[in-house]
């Protein structure tokens, strides 16, 4: 009895020692999954959002869709919505925090893709497209550049086959505001 009494405290002791021991190790090696929502991320902290558009593209533009930069066969986005268009970027705001919201003066909203920027380049994620079905999303890149108050965009790679925010983006410089 006493045998039995002593080997159990001794596996006690010894569960104790493995579980300190256990403990001790992932305290030292750093976050675990799951500590960056408890606040216990080792990552650096950014004073600026990463992706967020650069102060000197935040603001809103204007440009005028005639028919020479429509293509053939338009589509009604496109055909009806001659005439002017508003682009607005900002950080905050939009449906989905950050807005990059392409507007027909005459008609509405077109469309509002969440997007993040690295240097001269913008990532519009969640566009829709006309011909996808409906909640199905697609990405595309684009360059800018601003010069004074204009503003260029260029294709870098084009997820959504019916051309309507490519035509919209590409057809001719946006002026600020």
């Amino acid at each position: 009895m006493r045998w039995e009494r002593t080997l159990k405290l001794a596996g006690l002791h010894r569960t104790w020692i493995l579980s300190v021991l256990l403990v001790t190790i992932s305290i030292s090696c750093g976050p675990g999954e799951g500590d960056e929502e408890r606040g216990k991320s080792s990552a650096p902290i950014h004073t600026q959002d990463a992706g967020a558009a650069p102060d000197e593209l935040v603001g809103s533009y204007s440009m005028q869709l005639t028919k020479r930069y429509l293509p053939d066969d338009p589509p009604p986005e496109l055909a009806d919505g001659m005439g002017g268009w508003t682009l607005t970027i900002a950080n905050s705001g939009g449906i989905h925090g950050r807005s990059f919201k392409v507007v027909n003066d005459r008609l509405g909203t077109l469309e509002e893709p969440t997007f993040s920027t690295d240097g001269g380049q913008v990532f519009l994620e969640q566009q829709e497209c006309a011909v996808n079905p409906p909640g199905e999303t697609v990405e595309s890149e684009y360059r800018w550049t601003l010069s004074g108050s204009s503003l260029t965009f260029e294709v870098v790679t084009n997820g959504c086959p019916d051309d309507v925010l490519k035509t919209l983006l590409t057809a001719n410089p946006w002026t600020r505001q």
